[in-house]
């Protein structure tokens, strides 16, 4: 972000809570300046106590990225999008190859095995809504920055050697929720590989690794 970019917004003495866009990186309410800097820290500028509310995990602690839930789900981190909590599936979706699939498969990508795991989007996205796992049935693709997320944390914690990392597409990719406005039967996706996103004809095939969102407290 540039600093033409940056903003500040000026809040009243009697806003004592506020939801700011992802834009914003400095609120000032009366004598007190709060600074969001780009490295995710928070910076406070004025004479006022300061207290840390570190959110709370099922066992009564901080949350931390990689955390195995009680009810078996991974805490992944933060949405960029809603600021909510994510939760991961221990593990990706099945999929499966069916005999329709296996002439294609050869044709495509040399062996069956290949694409083990993987469904087309529209399969990904039903299998992600139609879920009802860990107690839970509120189940969803991640967009594509949450899909970002995902990426960024793989080696944290639970998350370690839950993804397909060998780079071969279609089972080293991984779908998003999200399309491209210019070509409606396309979808974006991530190599967990090296973190590249690209996007795909909803008709191909890749990994799924469904989310859950919590509201913030």
């Amino acid at each position: 972000m540039t600093t033409e970019e940056k903003k500040t917004i000026e809040i009243d003495d009697d806003i004592t809570n506020i939801e700011i866009d992802d834009d914003i990186t400095t609120v000032v309410r009366g004598g007190v300046r709060v600074t969001f800097n780009d490295n995710g820290g928070v910076s406070v500028h004025g004479d006022v106590p300061v207290t840390l509310h570190p959110p709370a995990n099922d066992s009564g602690g901080a949350f931390h990225c990689g955390d195995r839930m009680k009810d078996g789900t991974i805490y992944a981190g933060i949405s960029p999008d809603t600021g909510s909590k994510m939760f991961v599936m221990p593990q990706g979706a099945p999929g499966a190859v069916t005999p329709d699939d296996t002439p294609a498969a050869l044709r495509m990508f040399g062996t069956p095995k290949a694409v083990m795991g993987t469904l087309r989007w529209d399969e990904a996205m039903s299998y992600a809504a139609d879920l009802d796992a860990h107690g839970h049935k509120d189940w969803r693709l991640p967009t594509k920055a949450e899909l970002h997320v995902l990426y960024r944390n793989r080696h944290t914690g639970a998350l370690k050697g839950t993804f397909d990392e060998d780079g071969s597409y279609p089972a080293g990719w991984y779908w998003s929720s999200t399309g491209v406005s210019l070509m409606p039967d396309s979808a974006q996706a991530e190599r967990f590989s090296d973190g590249e996103q690209n996007w795909d004809w909803k008709s191909g095939r890749a990994a799924v690794r469904p989310v859950r969102s919590e509201p913030r407290p």
